[in-house]
């Protein structure tokens, strides 16, 4: 088998790790694989719904320790590592800015 074979880094992962963390890896992966297939989903990583996951958090405007919590993180390094700011957020951000820079504009003209 070549170097990137999943046999090869098993095998790393059994040498890095030790047998039974590789083994609840390995575990982990299948179930996650299975879930995805019984969901009817596209296939993906693992590693990717985690992102995502985090993603979801940061626009329901989930606080950061919380959402350090749930993750599974004790540095908020983290956070800034998984979460990605969106369209959606950014567009959020610049009404609110927008709201706060133009209200008394916005009141005179409802005024008149």
């Amino acid at each position: 088998p070549g170097k990137g074979s999943p046999v090869v880094a098993g095998e790393r992962l059994r040498v890095h790790l030790g047998d039974r963390a590789a083994a609840q890896l390995e575990l982990d992966y299948h179930r996650w694989k299975a879930l995805l297939k019984l969901a009817g989903v596209r296939d993906g990583r693992l590693h990717d719904a985690r992102h995502t996951a985090a993603t979801v958090l940061l626009v329901l405007g989930v606080p950061e320790r919380t959402v350090m919590g749930i993750m599974g993180w004790s540095s908020t390094s983290m956070a800034a590592r998984y979460q990605h700011v969106t369209g959606a957020i950014r567009e959020v951000v610049a009404a609110q800015v927008g709201g706060l820079l133009w209200a008394e504009e916005a009141a005179a003209d409802d005024a008149n």
